[in-house]
């Protein structure tokens, strides 16, 4: 099964064991609307002009939520910016993230498991079941990161800028990173300018998000 990259943030976001989400909450849910955006332009079927989404391609992604994206960018009366996306696409990341959970459950990559917290409340989880995708994509992550391997697709760059982004990195590389780790992840995605400001454009989202919910409630 070939993940693209929302499916491999969701994968790496995951306790193997637990089937818990390791992130989770509203910074993750704008990585997935920006792993969805960045997988729809590695795709080809919309552009990046100047921090505004573009429709270059229509057909079918065979993929139904990044068809179910790209329609609603295509349909929309004119253009926005990659920021208006993040929020707008924002609201419909959880449906996309069971979409994709179910996905993998049905690949035979998780399972589910019910549980209770406290004995009193039910919880679904998804542990591992076959950890040879992910055990692939966090071997070429190693190497990449702590191996210097200098060979890194677009893919990989934006993939290292959404783990970063939603704090991710001590769970996919290493429990304590160095200096110089550190120091190679941030290069890594400064070297590109769409791994860069997808992953800067989550995190001012986030924080705008978090504003405007702390003034309505205040």
């Amino acid at each position: 099964m070939k993940l693209n990259l929302v499916q491999q943030l969701i994968l790496l976001s995951l306790d193997n064991k637990k089937g818990s989400f390791i992130s989770h909450g509203p910074l993750f849910n704008v990585a997935i609307a920006g792993a969805a955006i960045a997988e729809l332009i590695v795709q080809k079927k919309i552009r990046l002009s100047e921090k505004v989404i573009k429709v270059s391609n229509t057909k079918s992604t065979h993929d139904k939520v990044l068809d179910y994206f790209l329609e609603k960018i295509y349909k929309s009366k004119k253009e926005h910016s990659l920021s208006h996306w993040l929020f707008q696409l924002y609201n419909n990341s959880q449906k996309s993230i069971d979409i994709y959970v179910q996905e993998l459950i049905n690949n035979k990559i998780l399972y589910q498991k019910e549980a209770k917290i406290l004995w009193v409340f039910n919880t679904t989880n998804f542990p591992t079941k076959d950890s040879h995708e992910e055990d692939k994509l966090r071997e070429k992550l190693t190497n990449i990161i702590l191996k210097n391997e200098n060979t890194i697709s677009i893919e990989d760059k934006i993939l290292i800028g959404l783990i970063d982004v939603c704090e991710l990195n001590k769970e996919v590389y290493e429990e304590n990173l160095s200096k110089e780790t550190r120091k190679r992840i941030k290069k890594i995605i400064k070297s590109d300018s769409l791994s860069k400001t997808i992953r800067d454009e989550i995190e001012t989202t986030y924080t705008t998000l978090i504003v405007v919910v702390t003034t309505i409630i205040t």
